[in-house]
């Protein structure tokens, strides 16, 4: 079973702090009125913890914890965004003939045979 306090820390006991790295525990108060039982050296400079691994006096939550934590950020979600494509095309009798970036582009290929040049709309859904 993995504990997750700090309930039977002992003196000499690696621990790491998100704040400070890794540190070790220098003294434990075991007074119940006490708040702050846990003090921590990192290098030069000791914080004192509750129990829990909340530092004193601060308005953090949790950062107090046994060597080997491992924080894993979530994924950014993906959005879904909708693209819209639009081509130029000159119709033939005898067929079409290749796509243009936009009408300037069609009508000058355009050539008498020419039925009608026409605008192409589409849409399509991507993750970004």
């Amino acid at each position: 079973m993995t504990e997750t306090t700090f309930e039977n820390a002992r003196v000499g006991d690696e621990v790491e702090c998100l704040l400070y790295g890794k540190g070790v525990v220098k003294e434990i108060e075991n007074k119940l009125t006490y708040n702050s039982p846990l003090v921590v050296m990192f290098g030069f400079v000791s914080h004192s913890y509750t129990k829990d691994g909340c530092p004193s006096g601060h308005p953090f939550g949790r950062t107090l914890y046994w060597p080997g934590v491992k924080i894993i950020a979530p994924e950014r979600p993906k959005k879904k965004v909708v693209k819209t494509v639009e081509r130029w095309m000159n119709v033939y009798p005898h067929g079409v003939e290749h796509l243009h970036p936009d009408e300037k582009s069609a009508l000058r290929c355009k050539t008498d045979a020419c039925i009608a040049t026409v605008k192409l709309t589409g849409e399509y859904e991507i993750e970004e």
